[in-house]
């Protein structure tokens, strides 16, 4: 055990164990949340004849607004295949 925790007082102990508690609820809704996205996306692409990974990309991007940078990323990816003859 580390020395920091060696020396831990009840009061220190009861807010390690409160934190504890806590960061598992709140992990365990985002998983929850996480699943029930996850469903989600399943559920419309199969409405669209869509992949749901695609959905989910397409959602992503929107979020982190980076279309743009993923465009240059696959262009220089293209790029590479196309120069070297594995386009």
């Amino acid at each position: 055990m580390s020395s920091a925790l060696e020396s831990l007082s009840p009061d220190d102990t009861k807010k390690l164990d409160n934190f504890m508690k806590v960061a598992k609820a709140q992990l365990q809704e985002m998983d929850d949340i996480r699943n029930s996205l996850k469903d989600l996306a399943k559920g419309v692409a199969e409405e669209l004849a869509i992949k749901p990974k695609e959905l989910m990309i397409a959602a992503r991007t929107a979020f982190k607004n980076d279309l743009e940078a993923k465009q240059e990323s696959m262009d220089t990816v293209v790029d590479i295949l196309n120069i070297t003859g594995h386009g």
